[in-house]
């Protein structure tokens, strides 16, 4: 794609704009990676990383917001580092 055509949009809340939820309610195990390319994120790496985290915080999970298909694209490698309990997939 040329530079031209290629653009950085910020994806941060404005938070003085939004509510936010006291730090008890919120999840402070639960990752949430909204994307709609797995050729541009490097899965693996972030598999690798949850399984040595999860080994410290066995309910800490990785929601992967984005296509439908993506849980058959890594199965393998979620079941290479066993950490199929801890990664959601949402279409």
């Amino acid at each position: 794609m040329p530079d031209r055509k290629n653009y950085f949009i910020p994806n941060s809340p404005i938070f003085n704009k939004i509510k936010r939820l006291n730090i008890d309610k919120i999840n402070k195990h639960e990752l949430v990676f909204v994307t709609t390319s797995s050729v541009s994120t490097d899965f693996p790496v972030i598999f690798k990383a949850l399984k040595k985290l999860s080994s410290k915080y066995p309910e800490i999970k990785l929601r992967v917001i984005g296509l439908d298909n993506w849980e058959d694209q890594f199965e393998k490698e979620i079941t290479k580092f066993k950490i199929n309990n801890n990664v959601l997939f949402s279409g």
